[in-house]
């Protein structure tokens, strides 16, 4: 299927649902429809996902698209993490608050690490790298899923 055949499938889909949404008798297919609509915007976009529309679970490794605030402006792909605002301490981390701007919060004695997104990087004496700070993160996709051939 070429882009405009699967953007008038999705757009027949979702006309089908507003006439399915209030009748009892069609909600399995209400939600059929769905999967369907969700399974081909990912092929559109080769699952990726605008941050302004969603974004990953705390703290859960992804892709992620970033484009620099200045100079150079090209775009980067890197495996980074997104961390939601207030569930995360400097200390869970490991991290330098001297290196972090983070919230003191008094009553629980901790600092939390603001709101943003770090490349998680797998080499442990490497520091995850906060990408906020020279990226804007523009979307994201799971990650896919490792090879597992023979590994003779």
């Amino acid at each position: 299927m070429n882009k405009q055949e699967i953007e008038n499938l999705i757009a027949k889909l979702r006309k089908e649902n507003e006439e399915y949404s209030d009748k009892e008798a069609y909600q399995d297919d209400f939600r059929r429809n769905l999967i369907l609509i969700d399974a081909l915007e990912k092929q559109l976009t080769n699952g990726w996902i605008p941050v302004s529309e969603r974004l990953p679970e705390n703290d859960n490794p992804v892709e992620a698209t970033a484009r620099r605030k200045e100079g150079a402006r090209g775009y980067f792909i890197y495996k980074a993490c997104y961390v939601a605002p207030h569930t995360q301490t400097t200390e869970d981390y490991g991290w330098d608050i001297g290196n972090v701007d983070g919230e003191y919060d008094e009553e629980n004695d901790c600092f939390w690490v603001p709101e943003c997104w770090y490349e998680d990087n797998a080499i442990a004496d490497n520091g995850n790298y906060i990408l906020d700070d020279e990226f804007d993160i523009l979307a994201w996709r799971e990650l896919p899923e490792p090879w597992k051939g023979d590994t003779k």
